[in-house]
C-alpha cells in the first residue's frame, strides 16, 4: 500500500516538510476547458511518485447546478457530455503519465428508482464506446453510497448502482476499482461494516486505489478515522497488503494547510499501533 494525498493543481504538492508517496489529482468541472494548461505545467515537475486523476463530477455549464458527470444517465444528452469528460480526462492521464482515472458511475436521482439495470445498461454501454478508443483499464470505478451528496452536500439524492461487490460483475471487464471505504460502509441506510469486508475479500485483486474516511449512519461521510461507526482497525490491517494506492478522503481535510490530511494520517498510525483514543 503507498499512501498519499489528495489535491488541486494549484495547490502545493507537499505536505509540510513531506513529499507524499502518491497523488491524487482532482479536477473540478473547468479545469479541462481553462486550466489544461497550467495544470501539465505544474504536475510535469512534480517528483516520481504515482499519479491518480479523479474525473470531474459535474459538466461545465453555465449554470448554479451543472448536472453529474454521469455515464448511466437517462438523458442521452448528458451520457454523451459525460463521455466526452471522461475521454478528456483520459487524454490527460496519457499525457500526464497517470496510472488511473477515478470515474464515478452516475445514475443518481432526487427519488429511488424502480429498476437499476437500464442504468447498468447504459454504463455498459457507454464503457463499451470509450473502449474503442481506450483501454477502460485505466478507469477506477467508484462504489457509491445509498444517499450521494449532490454539489457540494445541497441535496441528497439516491444512488441505484455500484454500490456492493456483486453489482460490479459486468463492470470488472472494463474497469478496475476505486474502493471508498466509507461509501461502502454507507451502501445500506443503517450502515454495514460487513460491505467493505465483501469488497476486500470478494475483489481485492481488483482494486488499484482507496479513498479513506470514516463514516455514520445514514449519510455521514468523510469522518476522521475513529470518529464514526467504521471498524477502521481491522479495516487498515487489511488494506495494507494491497498493491494499491491510497489516500485520505476527509471533509474540508485541505484547509488550514491541509490541517484534516495530516490529523487523518496521525490516526492511521495510531490506529495501527493500537494507541488511538478519542
Amino acid at each position: 500500500m503507498i499512501f498519499g494525498l489528495k489535491m488541486r493543481y494549484n495547490e502545493p504538492f507537499r505536505l509540510g516538510t513531506i513529499s507524499p508517496g502518491m497523488i491524487e489529482l482532482h479536477l473540478a468541472d473547468e479545469d479541462l476547458h481553462r486550466h489544461r494548461h497550467e495544470i501539465m505545467d505544474r504536475v510535469s515537475v512534480l517528483p516520481e511518485v504515482p499519479l491518480v486523476i479523479h474525473a470531474p463530477m459535474n459538466l461545465y455549464l453555465p449554470t448554479e447546478r451543472p448536472p453529474l458527470v454521469d455515464l448511466s444517465s437517462a438523458s442521452e444528452k448528458q451520457r454523451l457530455g459525460s463521455l466526452e469528460v471522461i475521454r478528456s480526462s483520459l487524454d490527460l492521464l496519457g499525457d500526464l503519465n497517470g496510472r488511473y482515472l477515478v470515474v464515478h458511475p452516475g445514475g443518481q436521482s432526487p427519488t429511488p428508482p424502480r429498476d437499476s439495470e437500464p442504468f447498468m445498461e447504459r454504463l455498459i454501454t457507454s464503457l463499451e464506446t470509450l473502449e474503442q478508443d481506450y483501454s477502460t483499464k485505466l478507469i477506477l470505478m467508484e462504489n457509491m453510497p445509498w444517499h450521494y451528496w449532490m454539489w457540494g452536500g445541497e441535496e441528497l439524492w439516491y444512488s441505484p448502482i455500484l454500490r456492493k461487490p456483486g453489482d460490479f460483475s459486468d463492470v470488472l471487464e472494463y474497469t478496475h476499482i476505486c474502493l471508498d471505504i466509507c461509501h461502502a460502509y454507507l451502501a445500506e441506510p443503517a450502515g454495514t461494516n460487513r460491505n467493505i469486508f465483501d469488497f476486500l475479500d470478494r475483489l481485492q485483486g481488483r482494486i488499484k486505489h482507496l479513498h479513506l474516511s470514516d463514516a455514520r449512519a445514514p449519510h455521514g461521510e468523510g469522518l476522521q478515522p475513529g470518529d464514526g461507526e467504521i471498524e477502521f482497525g481491522p479495516v487498515l490491517r487489511r488494506v495494507l497488503d494491497l498493491e494499491a494506492t491510497a489516500i485520505p478522503e476527509i471533509h474540508d481535510g485541505h484547509l488550514h494547510d491541509r490541517e484534516g490530511f495530516r490529523e487523518a494520517m496521525d490516526r492511521f498510525g495510531a490506529i495501527l499501533a493500537g494507541r488511538f483514543s478519542r
